[in-house]
């Protein structure tokens, strides 16, 4: 077997890794939010079961990405293709632990029966759901056009993410009584704001790894 035979296998192995380690960290984030939404404490630990199974894949493609670069050295499109794996492998780390941190979060807001005055979730879940689809589209299917859209979506999570810390601030003023879960809320927020956040990093991955151009720190 040829070199360029060589790195076409290690190539497809690792997409095939990355492809199972997107899944389970999709999963991961649709059952922590499922956790919150449904006060569901089995779910939130199924969640905080997996996260070790997301650890190992972020660890086994790193070192599968070392040795591609030791053995193989590539240059130019090769080459960007290998970081790039690097940086969203840390990436769907990083949304792994969030997951797991909003799981942590359920677990409490399970044991609360009531707390009609807290805002709807809801949207921003649906949107920080769609945010993580399109971006992990975007990455497996090269889809630059997708990717800026990831990006451009981003100020409207950060915008949900204020308001409802206006919202929940304003609510524990005026009855402190729940507040213990309403500061879940808010760390249940700020963690669906930082995974957009990586959907964000995501997608200007896809713009270097497509176009060699690097656009993070140029949005105003």
């Amino acid at each position: 077997m040829n070199m360029k035979a060589h790195w076409n296998r290690q190539i497809d192995e690792l997409n095939r890794m990355m492809a199972s380690q997107a899944t389970a960290v999709e999963e991961s984030v649709q059952n922590a939010i499922r956790a919150v939404t449904e006060k569901n404490s089995e779910l939130a630990v199924a969640v905080l079961d997996g996260d070790d199974i997301i650890d190992e894949y972020e660890v086994r493609i790193e070192e599968e990405c070392l040795k591609v670069l030791a053995l193989y050295q590539p240059v130019a499109s090769d080459l960007r293709f290998v970081i790039t794996l690097l940086k969203v492998n840390t990436e769907l780390e990083r949304i792994g632990d969030l997951a797991t941190n909003m799981a942590k979060r359920a677990i409490h807001i399970a044991k609360v029966h009531s707390h009609e005055e807290l805002p709807d979730f809801s949207a921003m879940f649906m949107e920080v759901s769609n945010c993580l689809k399109n971006a992990l589209d975007a990455f497996f299917c090269r889809d630059c056009s997708k990717a800026e859209a990831v990006i451009a979506g981003d100020d409207a999570i950060d915008k949900r993410h204020h308001d409802n810390i206006a919202k929940i601030v304003e609510v524990i003023k005026t009855n402190p009584t729940n507040s213990d879960v309403l500061f879940d809320f808010l760390t249940v927020s700020r963690n669906l704001e930082r995974i957009a956040d990586s959907c964000t990093n995501i997608g200007e991955d896809v713009i270097y790894l497509e176009q060699g151009i690097i656009v993070r720190h140029q949005r105003t």
